[in-house]
């Protein structure tokens, strides 16, 4: 695992991370890129890769090797409704899935980490 004291074993995160997922929240996998250090966040949520690729030095990370950790986005029961019946208020289609953003998805285990 890194050095870096922001990333934990990705096992150990990723039953931490079905935790919240199961109390309700969603969860985006955080880790540090191999090569330059930048903190980097995937935008998919409640789903973990074990490769990333960072968007400032393109180096590729071992994210099953080097750790990673995430963040938690929750919350109340009220508030998600109100949020998802403004996303599908018009006729807006589904969510849209992929690793784009901050960082590029790699190999991905299902939700937080399942297959």
């Amino acid at each position: 695992m890194s050095a870096n004291k922001l990333n934990h074993p990705f096992d150990e995160v990723v039953i931490a991370a079905n935790d919240a997922i199961a109390r309700g929240a969603d969860v985006y996998q955080k880790f540090s890129c191999a090569g330059c250090g930048q903190r980097l966040t995937m935008s998919e949520a409640n789903t973990f890769f074990e490769t990333g690729s960072c968007d400032k030095c393109g180096v590729v990370t071992d994210i099953k090797k080097d750790g990673c950790n995430f963040l938690v986005h929750a919350m109340t029961p009220e508030a998600r409704a109100k949020m998802e019946a403004e996303k599908y208020a018009g006729g807006a289609s589904g969510d849209v899935h992929g690793a784009e953003g901050e960082a590029e998805g790699g190999d991905e285990k299902g939700p937080a980490g399942q297959d």
